[in-house]
């Protein structure tokens, strides 16, 4: 293996383990990047809809009461465009998060900053991968309606065309969700970011799919108790529309603030899973795209050659000991000599290395 550190395809379920270990070691830091990144717009949007309510508007079992359709329309217009705006918001949050699990992925770093100015610099391509895939979704029902609309309209024809549109969602959902941590972590535009999806999905759709559904459905339960929480108290209480619209949008902020960036993690590890499994990923490449995406580099060790021993050296492209808050180099073992270990905290926190897999070896959490 000499100074490279292999690292190994992980299971479905340690996908799942990985990813949830690196929400709750960077819990913190997850959610300062995903409140400061998501909350401005989500409260820009609230206020908005608040002040498009009606005075004279009610509230009977959960649902807002207007006089007037007039009324009632002018409210569900503004109400789409303050949605739009938190989706995009919602968009660039979800990629800061994916920068700063990865920069988490085989150390504890804490560089929020980073992971926010990150996102806020790749605005543009975010929201191009944003448009992009829009187009992606919204493309089938307008043909299906067109072939529907020349073809008569057969039911047999119709539950075909249904079918197709259910599995073109799922796969560009699927796409997507690789294709975002690929754009932040590579650097790269939404076209070529949803083109390396495409290559590092083949013969893993189903797999991808089914990481995506798992931690999808952990973020939509703690959503969803949440928000049917907040909204059955402020049902049970007689107050005015404004203050009950305001309330429950206030629940749903918090609740993708917390939430999702589980799920972020989940699929950020499922991407570098995807990288080890198609090409030679290891931690030198790691560490080298960790340096260009902003972040610092851990220290390895290596192996002098001229007396045999074991010296900790960083890497060509880390930065020095003086000048680096890196955590302390994890040594590895030649033949013969004694494996030495370090404290559990600076141990990384990505896939396991081969050595790790040896019966001798206690795996590491």
């Amino acid at each position: 293996m000499g100074d490279r550190e292999r690292l190994e395809p992980l299971a479905m379920r340690d996908i799942l383990r990985r990813g949830s270990q690196i929400y709750q070691r960077s819990f913190l830091q997850l959610m300062i990047v995903s409140a400061v990144t998501y909350a401005p717009l989500a409260l820009l949007a609230l206020s908005i809809d608040m002040e498009s309510i009606p005075l004279n508007a009610g509230v009977r079992d959960g649902k807002v009461l207007v006089a007037s359709q007039d009324a009632l329309d002018r409210m569900a217009l503004v109400w789409q465009i303050t949605w739009i705006a938190t989706a995009l918001g919602a968009i660039v949050s979800m990629a800061s998060l994916h920068h700063a699990v990865a920069n988490s992925y085989l150390r504890r770093e804490r560089n929020w900053q980073g992971s926010i100015r990150e996102g806020v610099s790749r605005i543009p391509a975010i929201l191009g991968m944003a448009l992009v895939l829009g187009a992606m979704f919204l493309a089938p029902p307008f043909l299906l309606g067109v072939v529907a609309g020349s073809s008569g309209g057969s039911d047999a024809l119709g539950v075909a065309m249904v079918l197709a549109f259910i599995a073109w969602v799922v796969g560009v959902t699927v796409l997507g969700s690789i294709a975002m941590p690929a754009m932040m972590r590579e650097r790269i535009g939404p076209i070529a970011a949803l083109g390396r999806a495409r290559e590092l999905l083949r013969g893993r759709w189903i797999a991808t799919l089914g990481l995506l559904l798992v931690s999808g459905l952990a973020v939509g339960m703690g959503w969803g108790i949440t928000f049917a929480a907040v909204r059955g108290a402020l049902t049970a209480n007689t107050i005015s529309a404004d203050r009950f619209v305001g309330g429950t949008l206030l629940a749903q902020m918090i609740a993708s603030i917390v939430f999702v960036p589980l799920a972020v993690a989940v699929m950020t590890v499922a991407y570098f899973d995807l990288r080890i499994r198609s090409e030679d990923y290891d931690a030198t490449t790691h560490d080298r795209e960790t340096v260009e995406s902003g972040g610092t580099p851990v220290m390895r060790p290596v192996i002098a050659a001229s007396a045999g021993a074991m010296v900790a050296r960083p890497r060509p492209d880390s930065p020095s000991p003086a000048s680096s808050d890196a955590h302390p180099p994890r040594a590895i073992r030649e033949p013969g000599q004694v494996p030495v270990r370090g404290p559990r905290w600076a141990e990384p926190l990505g896939p396991p290395s081969r050595a790790e897999h040896e019966p001798s070896l206690t795996p590491r959490g």
